[in-house]
């Protein structure tokens, strides 16, 4: 079914198992088919989304793989059509750092280059408050 149509949020779960994606010697095991499945759709929903809204993801620097998942299906939206994601909201627990809206910002602007300070929200009880979140959902 090509109907790309979606009218419900998706939810990408984390895994602890990404290793299984680069285990070879596992390729027909069923774990790492149905990872490598769900790692394919998680790219292709990225790709098409019009809103993509990161709730307590820190985007660490030792995740490559969820990294490499955001880059191919950024990139592929760019190839197809010459556009990135335009509408990104960001929500991070709470921080006493100073710059912490700074270094968020330049995580997610690897990735996504219209992300703004604006679109970063710091607290998820100020998510559930925010105007930004109310107007993203409309």
């Amino acid at each position: 079914m090509d109907d790309y149509n979606w009218d419900q949020p998706a939810i990408i779960p984390p895994t602890i198992f990404k290793q299984e994606i680069n285990d070879d010697s596992r390729i027909e095991h069923n774990l790492t088919q149905t990872i490598l499945q769900q790692w394919r759709t998680a790219i292709t929903m990225l790709e098409l989304a019009d809103k993509i809204i990161f709730v307590g993801y820190s985007f660490p620097i030792s995740d490559f793989h969820a990294k490499r998942i955001f880059q191919i299906a950024n990139m592929i939206r760019r190839i197809e059509t010459n556009k990135d994601v335009t509408d990104i909201l960001y929500c991070v627990g709470p921080s006493t750092e100073r710059n912490y809206k700074i270094n968020c910002k330049e995580k997610v602007a690897n990735i996504f280059k219209n992300i703004s300070i604006d679109d970063i929200i710091v607290g998820f009880d100020k998510l559930l408050k925010s105007k930004k979140l109310q107007k993203f959902l409309k």
